[in-house]
């Protein structure tokens, strides 16, 4: 458990420096001149329009804030683009309308004086992905260790991110062409600063978890001229809504950079310095934690019940009693775990939850958790898979129920569930 608990308090901080802005042996960058200062920012220039005045434009303070997109588009909504104007942020959100993973786009106008939406979302385009001359390619994978990250300018390797700055690359099953694009994408461009998106932490909070687990958690800016690196921490979140597969919304202006993730949006230096600093600005609320907390440890009870009784109704009924229909719908039993290694969403979201470890939420939850490492752990699945009939499940195990299960106790070789 120490392993993803120190991860997770150490990001929760209010807090959040800039913790990395320091510079490397300097090459030359093949297509990049000395002054890069007017370079276009995702592909497309967003400077300042000649008549717009600076008495038009509210002061802005760098910082993380945490936007509550719940009353303009929904619950399980997330930011992913972004287009300021003067006062007017445009923040375009995408959220899911059915299992099948139809998505929808919608934009609403955000007060940068207030912080406040003006009007409720309307629907919008998909918002386009940086498409400049750099891309990323990335070294061999080693499980969840590091792998190198070479900046590529036109086809031509430029040169390497630090090992300070570890990437990582997601091991899906089935594999994707390039496991290391999961982890990393580039966002745009502001004169010589390439800012990039990149996920952590390095190992996963159970062992049973092989991919998924990565969220979200730096922004990071590389001088292609000087191969400075600077580092924002993004804060966490304990929203249910996941942002695995959601590049973080990117723009510029004035020289803010803009980005969102989530329900976060950061202001970040546009030309970023070793004294540049960003902290929380707007925190989560508390009510919105409390509700999530909750949420949280009442889905993570109901993933472990629900592998509980599951492996008791196949024990008690298709192998003990032999009835061939007996109906197996609990996850545990899904092919998507048992083949591929994933884990429902809700228990990725119960283990990254950021909790202080002397509440009575963390000591709930680390109770769970090692019950459903125990039913992650349970052999009866997996024989199951190989034998199929009840007769040679049964003399496999003896007739004697493998192991014990949460909410039950064994009599006369059946799994008797507990009265609460």
């Amino acid at each position: 458990m120490k392993r993803w608990t120190k991860a997770c308090l150490e990001t929760a901080a209010l807090t959040l420096a800039l913790t990395a802005c320091a510079p490397l042996a300097r090459t030359a960058v093949p297509g990049h001149s000395e002054d890069a200062s007017d370079a276009p920012a995702n592909g497309t220039r967003t400077g300042m329009t000649a008549n717009v005045t600076q008495a038009s434009i509210p002061a802005v303070i760098p910082g993380w804030r945490y936007i509550d997109l719940t009353p303009v588009f929904g619950g399980d909504a997330q930011i992913v683009g972004l287009q300021p104007r003067e006062s007017v942020l445009t923040v375009t959100a995408s959220y899911d309308t059915s299992s099948a993973g139809d998505i929808v786009y919608q934009s609403a106008p955000l007060d940068l004086r207030t912080w406040k939406f003006s009007s409720q979302g309307v629907p919008a385009e998909q918002p386009a992905k940086y498409t400049g001359p750099w891309t990323l390619r990335f070294g061999p994978v080693n499980r969840h260790k590091p792998v190198q990250i070479t900046l590529v300018h036109d086809g031509k390797p430029a040169f390497s991110l630090p090992s300070s700055i570890p990437g990582y690359a997601s091991l899906i099953n089935p594999a994707g062409e390039d496991p290391g694009s999961y982890d990393n994408r580039i966002l745009g461009q502001t004169g010589p600063w390439l800012w990039l998106a990149m996920k952590g932490p390095e190992n996963p909070p159970i062992p049973e978890l092989l991919w998924g687990y990565r969220v979200w958690d730096r922004i990071v800016a590389v001088n292609v001229q000087t191969q400075q690196v600077c580092v924002f921490p993004i804060p966490k979140s304990t929203s249910p809504v996941s942002t695995w597969d959601v590049t973080p919304a990117f723009a510029e202006r004035n020289g803010i950079v803009y980005v969102g993730t989530g329900s976060w949006l950061g202001l970040l230096p546009a030309n970023p310095t070793a004294t540049s600093k960003v902290d929380v600005i707007q925190a989560e609320p508390a009510s919105i934690r409390q509700q999530d907390e909750t949420a949280m440890l009442n889905a993570l009870q109901e993933r472990v019940t629900s592998a509980a009784d599951g492996l008791a109704l196949m024990w008690n009924h298709f192998v003990m009693q032999g009835n061939t229909k007996t109906i197996l719908d609990s996850w545990i039993f899904d092919p998507v775990w048992l083949v591929h290694g994933t884990l429902p969403q809700d228990i990725i979201w119960a283990l990254d939850f950021p909790l202080q470890e002397d509440s009575a939420a963390y000591q709930k939850r680390a109770k769970l958790v090692a019950d459903l490492e125990a039913l992650l752990h349970n052999p009866l699945p997996s024989a199951w898979v190989a034998l199929s009939e009840p007769a040679k499940l049964r003399s496999y195990f003896h007739a004697t129920p493998p192991t014990p299960l949460p909410g039950y106790t064994i009599r006369q070789g059946y799994y008797v569930k507990i009265d609460s």
